[in-house]
């Protein structure tokens, strides 16, 4: 997913959850890419186990 560097609440948002990692260095072509335009923006990433464990955490706590 790609947020505009500027728009710090949505940045804010996203740096709130737990399965969201930053990816500007891990996918640097794509980061290249989609700031070809004069809009600047940040490279976030949901990792398919971080979101399940995250995902099953919280049906565990909905549980008890």
């Amino acid at each position: 997913m790609k947020i505009r560097k500027q728009n710090i609440r949505s940045r804010k948002a996203v740096q709130k959850l737990p399965y969201v990692k930053l990816a500007n260095d891990v996918y640097p072509d794509v980061y290249q890419q989609i700031n070809m335009n004069e809009q600047m923006y940040d490279l976030y990433y949901v990792g398919q186990s971080a979101f399940f464990e995250n995902s099953m955490d919280l049906h565990q706590v909905v549980a008890t």
